[in-house]
């Protein structure tokens, strides 16, 4: 076991036999671990910077959640390729660029600062998300160009269909393992 693992895992604080659960791992691709604060945390800056600071606040129901997930093993497993083959650098320029687009979600200085202390979510995680995101995007981008005729990865099924094969291919590549309704990581 891994030590990003091992710190990863539940942890329980408490005396006797009580615990508090303070939080518990939900998924693992790869070495990369993915507690439930994480993902929530995932969620909320991914709804604020695709739909606005106002959806971001909105309750997170359990089909939201799942899906966003799914989204967060995606991108992780993304990551971890884009790193193996040499992920593009990102400009402090380019990071302060993103930060500003995603500040820009919300209708004010105010609402911004508010959201992030309501969510306990730092601009450090935010601007990282970001950046990973960002260098994902360029990464796929650039694969999908490689991969094949530009005119068939242009149209949107054909590029949607091209993505779908590849990132089964990535997650072939990588274990992926998933928190399951018995409470136990399962691999998928």
């Amino acid at each position: 076991m891994g030590w990003g693992l091992l710190w990863g895992m539940l942890f329980l604080l408490g005396n006797g036999e009580q615990g508090v659960l303070v939080d518990r791992v939900i998924a693992v691709v790869g070495e990369e671990v993915l507690t439930e604060s994480e993902l929530q945390i995932e969620a909320r800056v991914a709804l604020a910077f695709r739909e606005g600071g106002t959806v971001a606040t909105t309750s997170l129901e359990p089909d939201l959640l799942s899906s966003l997930r799914d989204y967060v093993v995606n991108q992780l497993v993304v990551m971890i390729h884009a790193r193996r083959l040499g992920a593009l650098e990102v400009s402090e320029a380019k990071a302060d660029e993103l930060m500003g687009t995603f500040r820009g979600k919300f209708t004010s200085h105010v609402a911004y600062q508010a959201f992030l202390r309501r969510y306990g979510i730092t601009e450090g995680t935010v601007r990282r998300i970001l950046i990973r995101d960002f260098r994902n995007d360029i990464f796929v981008d650039s694969r999908l160009r490689a991969s094949g005729d530009k005119s068939e990865v242009t149209s949107g099924a054909a590029r949607s269909k091209a993505w779908d094969l590849w990132l089964d291919q990535m997650k072939r590549s990588v274990s992926i393992r998933l928190l399951g309704e018995n409470q136990r990581l399962e691999v998928q």
